[in-house]
C-alpha cells in the first residue's frame, strides 16, 4: 500500500486484466472492428477506449419520446402529474434546488472529493485500513460491481489494484482511467460478463439494495464464479434496522437484512469472515440533516462515514449501514 505522499505501485494491467464474457449467454466473444461479437448467441458489444457496451442501439440511444419532456404523450395524465411534483420537490428541495446555496457548496465539495480520489494517497490508504481489513494487502484484481460515477475506481488505482468495473450505464469520469477496464451491461442482465476467477476482490457498494431476493441469489451465484479460491465479496447497502432506513428503503423499493444475505452467501460456497454497522442517517429528516452534516462539516467530504461522532453515538444495530466481507471457500 502507498504511503501518504508516495505514488502507488505500478500495474502491468495487460498482464492480469480479466477476459470479457457476453453478458448474456457467457461465451468468450471475438474482437471484430471496433465491437465484441459473441459466436455462441450474437450479442454484440461497441468498444470505445476501454469501455465495452452491451445495450445495443436502443439502449444507447435517447428516447424518441424525450425522457425530460416537460409533458410526455407515452405517459398517462396520472403519471405526468407525479412527474410534474416530483420535479417541484426538486426545485425547492434545499438539498437539490439549483438555487439553493448548500446545494452548490455541495457540488463544489463533492467535485473536489472525486479529484481526491484520484489524487490523495491518504484518503486512499484510510480507506484501505477501514474496509480491506483482514484481507490480503494490495495490489489485487478488483471488480467494482456498480461502480457509478468510479469513486472506488480512483481510490483502489491509488492502491496499486488492477482494477475493473462495471455499471448499467456510462460516466464521462470513466475517462480519467485508462487503466481500468469497464463494461456497460443492461440492467436486466444476471451474468456477470467477465471470465471465472478473474478477480480477488468484488465491490457491491450500495448496490443490492436494488435485487430482489431472487436476483440477488442469482449475483451471489456469479460473484462466486469470477472470485478467485480465497477471494472476498465486500457488500455495504442501507442497514434495514438503521435509524432513517424508511428513505433509502423507500427509493430502493427493498431493503436486505444482514442474515438474509449471509444465509445466500453460504449457499454459494461463501463464507461471512467479519461484519460492521456504521454511519448515521438522523431519524427525522434523514436526507436534509444528510446533507447540512457532510457539506458543512470544517473538514474535507469524504463519503464514507465509518468513523463519525454522531455513529459512534448511536446502537450499532441502528447505524445507517451494514459492512460484510465474505471469503470464497471453494477450490
Amino acid at each position: 500500500m502507498a504511503e501518504p505522499g508516495q505514488s502507488a505501485p505500478a500495474v502491468t494491467r495487460h498482464l492480469t486484466a480479466p477476459a470479457a464474457r457476453c453478458p448474456f449467454c457467457g461465451g468468450a466473444p471475438r474482437a471484430a472492428d471496433g465491437a465484441l461479437v459473441c459466436p455462441s448467441c450474437g450479442a454484440g458489444g461497441r468498444c470505445r477506449a476501454n469501455v465495452v457496451d452491451w445495450r445495443g442501439e436502443a439502449g444507447r440511444e435517447p428516447s424518441p419520446v424525450g425522457r425530460n419532456a416537460l409533458w410526455r404523450n407515452d405517459m398517462t395524465a396520472a403519471d405526468n402529474l407525479r412527474r410534474l411534483g416530483r420535479a417541484v420537490r426538486f426545485c425547492v428541495d434545499p438539498v437539490t434546488s439549483p438555487l439553493s446555496p448548500l446545494a452548490w457548496l455541495a457540488r463544489a465539495r463533492l467535485r473536489r472529493y472525486y479529484d481526491r480520489t484520484r489524487d490523495d494517497p491518504d484518503l486512499a490508504r484510510r480507506w484501505a485500513e477501514h474496509y480491506l481489513a483482514g484481507m490480503p494487502p494490495p495490489p489485487m484484481r478488483v471488480l467494482d460491481h456498480g461502480t457509478g460515477r468510479g469513486r472506488h475506481v480512483g481510490i483502489l488505482s491509488q492502491l496499486g489494484c488492477d482494477v475493473a468495473a462495471q455499471d448499467v450505464a456510462p460516466d464521462p469520469w470513466w475517462s480519467n482511467f485508462d487503466r481500468c477496464r469497464f463494461q456497460v451491461v443492461p440492467p436486466e442482465c444476471d451474468r456477470l460478463p467477465w471470465a471465472a476467477a478473474s478477480f480477488d476482490l468484488v465491490l457491491d457498494w450500495m448496490v443490492i439494495e436494488n435485487f430482489t431476493s431472487e436476483r440477488l441469489a442469482r449475483l451471489a451465484a456469479e460473484i462466486a464464479r469470477v472470485l478467485a479460491p480465497g477471494g472476498h465479496w465486500l457488500i455495504l447497502t442501507a442497514n434495514d434496522e438503521g435509524l432513517g432506513a424508511h428513505v433509502p428503503r423507500r427509493n430502493a423499493g427493498r431493503l436486505h437484512a444482514l442474515d438474509a444475505v449471509n444465509a445466500i452467501a453460504a449457499a454459494n460456497g461463501m463464507a461471512m469472515m467479519r461484519h460492521s454497522y456504521e454511519g448515521f442517517y438522523a431519524p427525522v429528516l434523514p436526507v436534509l440533516v444528510n446533507a447540512i452534516r457532510k457539506t458543512c462539516a470544517p473538514r474535507p467530504l469524504d463519503l464514507a462515514d465509518y468513523d463519525t461522532v454522531l455513529a459512534r453515538l448511536v446502537a450499532p444495530r441502528r447505524r445507517a449501514l451494514w459492512l460484510a466481507a465474505f471469503r470464497n471457500a471453494r477450490g
